[in-house]
């Protein structure tokens, strides 16, 4: 269920196999390795860290996407649940933007 499908179709139709992550060409392209564990992923969130005063911290290396989740808006209020989610979602965007500009226009972007 984590892996992320679109790769090996891709590979089906194209000689250049995508089951790597496009971003770190490092592991295995799964929805968790990409948003919260690639060194992409993890420059970009250590960058959200810094910028928010460490109200988002960097996931740890043995969370899961539905862990990283459910930890980040623990015992928040509805409006900063709300708030916090947003954000997280955005980034998590942003991550996944990268990597489809990476694949699709070969533009290996940065973090912000």
């Amino acid at each position: 269920m984590n892996n992320l499908t679109l790769p090996i179709k891709f590979a089906q139709w194209d000689s250049k196999e995508l089951a790597t992550c496009a971003l770190c060409d490092q592991e295995p392209e799964a929805a968790t390795h990409l948003i919260l564990h690639c060194n992409f992923a993890r420059d970009f969130w250590h960058r959200v860290s810094l910028w928010s005063g460490e109200l988002f911290v960097q996931p740890s290396a043995d969370l899961s996407l539905e862990d990283w989740w459910n930890t980040s808006l623990a015992g928040l209020s509805k409006e900063n649940r709300r708030s916090k989610a947003a954000t997280l979602i955005y980034t998590a965007w942003n991550i996944w933007k990268a990597r489809n500009r990476q694949v699709f226009d070969h533009l290996l972007m940065t973090p912000p």
